[in-house]
């Protein structure tokens, strides 16, 4: 019997199931980057400014705030339809940009992306 893996380069390998443990993966193999982040790690994305205007925004949304707690308890699921949302939320209230929205979704900073088009 066999087993098919598929690596992000594209790559299949077939091993013996007998095996106690998968073979090495690819020298090329790098991990993709986690799709959910824990609230500080999700927090430290956004600039101190846009921290504190998102904190400031729980008052209009109280949305926003129970994203905000879902989200310190549970942490932030980059693929989730309730990110999605706050992501949306914090667009429409101008808060962030449509850009810095497809930023956050990657679980990439926004101030990186910032500085950088500078």
């Amino acid at each position: 019997m066999w087993h098919y893996y598929r690596t992000p380069a594209g790559v299949i390998r077939s091993e013996a199931a007998n095996l106690p443990y998968p073979a090495a993966a690819p020298e090329d193999y790098a991990e993709p980057p986690p799709r959910r982040l824990a609230w500080h790690e999700f927090r430290d994305l956004l600039s101190a400014e846009k921290q504190l205007a998102v904190a400031r925004a729980v008052r209009d949304d109280p949305r926003l705030l129970i994203f905000l707690l879902d989200a310190a308890a549970q942490g932030v699921d980059l693929d989730g339809p309730r990110t999605a949302g706050a992501l949306d939320m914090l667009v429409a209230s101008g808060l962030i940009t449509g850009e810095e929205r497809e930023t956050l979704a990657r679980g990439q900073s926004i101030s990186a992306t910032k500085a950088a088009s500078r």
